[in-house]
This record gives structure tokens, sequence and C-alpha cells, in this order.
């Protein structure tokens, strides 16, 4: 997410891992290098944990602070209750049959109806 405001302007970059019920995500806010006026860029660093439980998601973050306010503060902490509304079941569309080349022995009841198709060159 990049976020500008007059000279002032940040960026949030980063990326979460999820393997149900869990996701773990790592977060950069700042660009490098860069600074307005007193402000400089270089803000935090964002770990989060969360476990998601039907339709209920429960997280805690943490903010390790990289700017010059790393002396005066231990970071942020910040837990979450997130309730998802009108989650339906997951639809995915039907794919239809693959065809092969071969038929297909042992699959099932007897043999396959399947046959395959003669190629031609011309």
């Amino acid at each position: 997410m990049y976020r500008r405001q007059m000279s002032f302007q940040q960026l949030d970059i980063g990326a979460y891992w999820y393997t149900n019920p869990i996701e773990v995500g790592l977060w950069y806010r700042g660009i490098p290098g860069v600074s307005s006026e007193t402000l400089t860029n270089n803000d935090a660093l964002i770990f989060s944990l969360g476990i998601n439980v039907g339709t209920i998601h429960f997280a805690y973050s943490y903010d390790l602070t990289l700017s010059g306010l790393a002396g005066y503060t231990g970071g942020s902490n910040e837990f979450s209750l997130i309730y998802r509304f009108n989650r339906g079941p997951v639809v995915n569309p039907p794919r239809g049959p693959i065809p092969c080349s071969e038929p297909a022995y042992g699959l099932g009841e007897g043999r396959s109806n399947y046959r395959p198709q003669r190629r031609k060159l011309f």
C-alpha cells in the first residue's frame, strides 16, 4: 500500500503465508533512504500471527519500531478479533473429463468407453 500526503510518502509491503487454520505475515513500512523534511521513512517491521476458526479470525501483530523513536518505545502490540460476514461455501466450477490417449483399465467397473481419435498429419 502506497501513501502520499504533500511531501510525505510511505510504502507498506509484505506477504502472508497461509495454511488452514494458521496465517503468518511479515511486513515492512517505509521507503529506505527517502525522507521529507524531518520525517524519516524507515518506520517499522511488522510481524503477525493469526488463526481462522470458521467465520472468526483471531490475530496478533507486533510493530518493531525502526525509526528514531526506537529508543523511546518498545514497539506496538495489536490484538484483533474479526468476524467475517456472508462467507458462503467456496464453489469451484466443474472442470469436466480429462481426455486420455489410452483406455482406462481398472479404474471402475468394466472397460472405459473412451477411444482415442485417429491423428492425421495433413
